[in-house]
């Protein structure tokens, strides 16, 4: 956490979020803007079409994530021409005017890959929905925390209020389709109307275009229909003129965030968004990421005005926690930690999930409370003790989740709840003096011909797999050589072996490595 004031100077914010990053770029991954932190401008682009007077600098909160390109202030809009004719600089809206020396970046797109996922959830100066700014950041963020525990949800289904047609192939709403369908199945999608369907009835996505300004979108409706009639979206999409510029009082995409189910909005057409793996469980702000970085690997749309962004342009921007996924597990509860000194262990304890289609549970440790955490066991559904016997010297931390086998109509999954924190009191571990976790794993999956190993290496190791007896002695070896991070899997023929009780032995991971096989003959 970085708290930092509205009146700071952006390049001093991207400098200490850029000093954190380089402090632990594995575990810094994702970047959450809360509040009124102060906004970036760059480019000199109008990705709406509308020239000359919304040309120039939009906001780029791609900015705070992306750490290799040179952000320079030395060209003005001035020195732009549109068919020939030098753009007139009163032409240009106030917050959009870019001139060399003036604090807005000239970069139009990014030619190298923003590093970090970003969200922001800035509901300043949006008074059309009669509350602070305070009040309104309180609602979000209960209704994230809601959402994320099963007190918030809505139907597998989706919307799209279509008001711009083909657009000559654009196809604004076409994005919609194509996003919509891999998360809630295609057999789900409707195109009806917003405020008339979402001011009743709650659906988990929708997306809407038309023509635009600032506080809203022809055909779909105003900031002021979210703030009077209400809006039961949680994901939501909208597209039009104007408003995709958020930086601005009472703005029709962040107005979803103010209302009483939205969790997120993107301005989705110039150029289309991905957020096709959130079916697979990635995050909101994994998906804001690829659309930032995407330069042809997935569609994206044309731009055909003068002076447009790129694909990957700095405009793209998500409103909304960037940490959020789409399918909530419910966590356990009321988790409890005991410290047995005499027996140096830890034995916790839960309450089970309501979740009704759990499988298990994950158990998480570390000896910081801010991690990382790796894991410390998988166990069953009917659990609901844990006790470590090999603590880590000192304090330690720990973190329960629900999983569950999550099906979606993408595919398959592990899928976490929210998990809940404990910690025990302090222990001195006379026997286990280095930290280690059982994170490398071996097993074996038995047929009447053959036994698959398979074996996950948490980093990259010299390891040596072997086929023992029951004495310990080497029969064969299966390999001896480095291997990176990943699964591997090894078939081990029963040719050569005799009826009885074998062991395959893998040295070189964090810790030695056994699994059993029987073989009958």
């Amino acid at each position: 956490r970085i708290n930092v004031a509205r009146t700071d100077n952006y390049v001093e914010v991207k400098d200490r979020i850029a000093a954190l990053y380089v402090s632990k770029p594995s575990e810094f991954k994702t970047l959450f803007l809360l509040g009124k932190v102060p906004v970036p401008y760059s480019g000199f682009l109008a990705p709406d079409g509308h020239i000359p007077d919304h040309f120039g600098a939009w906001p780029a909160d791609v900015y705070y994530g992306e750490f290799d390109l040179d952000w320079m202030d030395e060209v003005s809009v001035t020195d732009y021409t549109i068919s020939g004719v030098p753009i007139d600089s009163n032409s240009v809206r106030k917050a959009n005017l870019n001139m060399a020396g003036d604090g807005k970046f000239d970069i139009d797109k990014l030619d190298e890959d923003v590093e970090l996922m970003i969200g922001r959830v800035d509901l300043s100066n949006m008074t059309a929905f009669g509350k602070t700014e305070k009040e309104l950041l309180k609602q979000y963020l209960d209704k994230d925390h809601n959402y994320r525990v099963g007190l918030l949800a809505a139907p597998m289904r989706g919307l799209v209020d279509n008001n711009f047609g083909y657009m000559s192939g654009e196809a604004f709403a076409s994005t919609g389709w194509r996003n919509m369908a891999p998360l809630v199945g295609k057999d789900s999608l409707k195109e009806i109307d917003w405020f008339n369907t979402l001011s009743v009835d709650p659906y988990l996505w929708a997306y809407g275009t038309g023509g635009g300004n600032n506080e809203g979108a022809g055909g779909v409706g105003s900031t002021s229909d979210f703030a009077t009639r209400g809006s039961k979206a949680i994901f939501t999409m909208l597209f039009g003129s104007y408003f995709g510029d958020w930086n601005t009082s009472n703005n029709f995409l962040r107005a979803p965030l103010a209302s009483e189910y939205g969790l997120s909005c993107a301005w989705s057409g110039r150029p289309y968004w991905h957020f096709f793996p959130m079916g697979l469980g990635q995050s909101l702000g994994y998906c804001a990421r690829l659309t930032q970085n995407n330069t042809g690997s997935y569609l994206v749309s044309g731009f055909p005005t003068p002076g447009s962004a790129a694909p990957n342009s700095v405009h793209i921007a998500l409103m909304g926690d960037p940490t959020l996924r789409l399918y909530p597990v419910m966590p356990p509860s009321n988790m409890t930690t005991t410290t047995n000194t005499s027996a140096n262990s830890a034995t916790l304890g839960w309450d089970h999930s309501t979740d009704p289609n759990f499988d298990g549970y994950q158990i998480y440790r570390s000896s910081s409370k801010e991690g990382a955490y790796k894991l410390l066991a998988t166990v069953g559904k009917q659990t609901k003790t844990y006790t470590d016997i090999y603590p880590l010297d000192s304090i330690n931390y720990y973190f329960v989740h629900t999983y569950r086998l999550e099906t979606s109509p993408s595919g398959s999954y592990y899928n976490l709840s929210p998990g809940v924190w404990n910690q025990s009191n302090p222990l001195k571990n006379d026997v286990i003096v280095e930290e280690f976790y059982h994170s490398d794993k071996l097993t074996a999956l038995q047929t009447s011909l053959s036994s698959q190993i398979t074996l996950t290496l948490e980093n990259t190791s010299d390891i040596q797999m072997s086929v023992v007896d029951a004495t310990g002695k080497t029969l064969s070896v299966v390999t001896d050589r480095v291997l990176s991070q990943g699964e591997y899997r090894f078939e081990l023929p029963y040719t050569n072996l005799s009826s009885g009780v074998y062991f395959v032995r893998v040295i070189g991971t964090q810790k030695p490595l056994s699994a059993k096989i029987l073989v009958v003959k």
